[in-house]
């Protein structure tokens, strides 16, 4: 019996330098203030030039760039966003989702919350166009 105790413990810590290691160098995700827009202007251009779909999943920012893609997580859900759009332009928000991207999160009832935000290529919110640094690759003689 002590033979299988160590090997259990023998996992356990394993795993914990392994969860250790991979969360020690993600970034954590920022909260924002978010609200979301969708039927009024549904089919109406966006400040990138597309058409607006309100049951995509799209969001609005003030200065990311247009094209910029987020990951936004609200209650244990999750829905990747582009940028294609200008906004919002209401007390302390900083996203502006599309009606789409509310529903899949479960916001649209609360209309506006804090949200999780991450962006999708690793770096750090908002500066989402600085990638995190990357490790020089080394040869070996």
């Amino acid at each position: 019996m002590p033979k299988l105790r160590f090997v259990q413990l023998f996992w356990i810590a394993l795993a914990a330098c392994g969860l250790l290691m991979f969360a020690s160098d993600r970034a954590e995700a920022e909260e924002v203030l978010a609200s979301w827009y969708g039927p009024d202007f549904d089919g109406d251009k966006t400040a990138s030039g597309t058409t607006f779909d309100a049951d995509g999943l799209s969001t609005a920012h003030k200065t990311l760039p247009m094209g910029t893609d987020l990951v936004v997580g609200y209650h244990g859900r999750y829905v990747p966003v582009t940028v294609k759009d200008r906004g919002p332009y209401s007390g302390e928000r900083e996203l502006d989702l599309s009606q789409g991207a509310a529903r899949a999160l479960g916001l649209i009832k609360s209309g506006v919350d804090y949200v999780k935000v991450n962006c999708a290529n690793g770096g750090i919110y908002p500066n989402c166009s600085e990638a995190p640094p990357v490790a020089p690759a080394t040869t070996t003689p």
